[in-house]
């Protein structure tokens, strides 16, 4: 639910954004649709920081070019209220994709002047997807991150997701999340939410947040087969 997407810089408190995923047929050959969403979202972040709250505006798109493999765009448009600061990031991807399992590289930069880039590889097995990432960021200061997350469909429309990461380097801490998200059934439209906490060399925190998100491209799917089809 949340993605990929940006995770590595929730370990130095910045705000991340969900990224959702679709539906996969089999065969000699995979047909891959072009799916993508788009989402907004409010998030209150308190602790040893200064209480503030954010608007963002994400979104993703994953085009096929290959038998299953594909190319993905996501980014994050936000501003703090508080500090009265806008932030943009994005990511790319590249990624083989089938009913199994995925794997794939990214590269990552934002406006606060941090550029990287790392491997990521997801498993699907039964009603669980199974995310894990690592990567290296050249920021101020520079630090190596990993990240494993989990989602559970308690129906193919409803998603319970956890999530647990760790930065190491210049920098060091790490960040733990949970979060629910529903589709409503045959239509593009879904609601979500996520309490997460992060531990830094700075500060402790914690944040909550919802949105809503909006799919293109597969919107008679369900949420699952979303999921499947972006997984990072």
């Amino acid at each position: 639910m949340k993605k990929s997407l940006l995770s590595s810089c929730t370990i130095l408190l910045l705000g991340v954004s969900p990224s959702l995923a679709g539906d996969l047929t089999s065969g000699d050959n995979y047909y891959y649709p072009t799916v993508g969403d788009i989402n907004l979202s409010g998030t209150y972040t308190g602790g040893d920081v200064p209480d503030e709250f954010g608007l963002d505006l994400g979104g993703s798109i994953v085009l096929p070019f290959g038998n299953g493999w594909n190319a993905a765009l996501d980014h994050d448009l936000g501003y703090n209220f508080e500090a009265g600061e806008w932030f943009f990031g994005g990511n790319g991807h590249v990624f083989y994709n089938n009913q199994a399992f995925a794997a794939g590289v990214f590269a990552h930069a934002d406006t606060d002047d941090t550029y990287g880039g790392g491997a990521e590889a997801a498993v699907f097995v039964n009603n669980v997807d199974i995310v894990g990432k690592i990567g290296y960021f050249d920021s101020s200061p520079d630090y190596w991150s990993a990240e494993g997350s989990t989602n559970v469909y308690f129906d193919p429309n409803t998603v319970l997701s956890g999530r647990v990461g760790g930065a190491w380097g210049d920098a060091e801490g790490w960040e733990a999340g949970v979060g629910i998200e529903h589709r409503v059934n045959n239509s593009p439209l879904s609601g979500f939410a996520e309490l997460g906490y992060s531990d830094t060399d700075t500060a402790d925190a914690y944040h909550v947040g919802g949105g809503v998100r909006f799919v293109f491209g597969d919107s008679g799917s369900t949420l699952q087969d979303f999921n499947r089809r972006n997984p990072f």
